[in-house]
């Protein structure tokens, strides 16, 4: 992993090639924060020209590539059930995706949304602080008012986006429902014939799938917001950093301040 493309060129504009991959602060058990990471500091206001090449990367993973729903939508109502499951799956890992490719996920080793969130405040807090940041238990979660850098807008709006769907599948209980279609699906399974039992199967694994990773990252916004106090000094001190070096955006954070 890494995307291997970010670069750092000095005033003499010899290139200095950074990590491939780096290991960002993570929540400890006890929901503490380890601050044992930091790599990079910016050791003076004057700073080396940077150079940056396109390293996006969309992980949008669509395992319904090869998945064809337009035979059984017709033929029993679990068609709907499968349709709903790929729907909401798509929309979500859509999403997801966008938002871990603006903070530049694809070069944090065991990435987690933890540390989506902390570039996130990182770069908001390094314009206008924490006051102009508003936590919550449950959806929205995290809200941001003022004006922020070019970067820093980018960064919200893609979280913006991924909380629309997390807050749907948190006020319409799509995890609950989606716990009844396996047991539809399930018993569906017990009298399908050979041709659509692959299918069927593949859909139940994506719906285990769907209900984990989103489980996942609501279990990870919540550690978040439980250790916020704890990371507060340091993510200020990072956004120091970041006005230092003048650079907002997740893969300038995630190679030049974090580790």
């Amino acid at each position: 992993m890494g995307c291997s493309q970010f670069t750092r060129t000095t005033e003499a504009k010899s290139i200095i090639s950074k990590p491939r991959a780096i290991q960002i602060i993570k929540a400890e058990t006890n929901n503490t924060m380890s601050l044992t990471n930091i790599i990079s500091r910016i050791p003076s206001s004057k700073h080396p020209c940077l150079q940056e090449k396109s390293c996006m990367k969309i992980r949008i993973q669509n395992q319904f590539s090869h998945f064809i729903l337009d035979d059984l939508l017709g033929i029993n109502p679990i068609g709907r059930k499968l349709y709903n499951i790929r729907k909401f799956w798509l929309l979500y890992k859509a999403c997801e995706s966008y938002f871990e490719s603006i903070v530049h996920a694809v070069c944090i080793s065991n990435y987690n949304i933890q540390d989506g969130i902390t570039v996130m405040l990182i770069s908001a807090v390094a314009k206008l602080g924490f006051p102009s940041i508003t936590f919550y238990k449950g959806p929205p979660f995290i809200t941001f008012i003022g004006d922020y850098q070019r970067e820093t807008n980018d960064i919200i709006k893609a979280w913006n986006e991924f909380v629309k769907i997390l807050t749907v599948i948190h006020n319409k209980k799509i995890l609950e429902k989606f716990e009844k279609y396996q047991e539809t699906i399930n018993d569906f399974l017990l009298n399908c014939d050979d041709t659509k039992r692959w299918y069927i199967k593949k859909a139940l694994k994506i719906s285990e799938d769907f209900c984990f990773s989103v489980q996942k990252t609501f279990k990870g916004i919540d550690s978040f917001y439980n250790s916020l106090d704890k990371m507060k000094k340091q993510i200020t001190v990072y956004s120091i950093d970041v006005n230092l070096l003048e650079r907002f955006n997740g893969a300038s954070i995630v190679h030049y301040i974090l580790k």
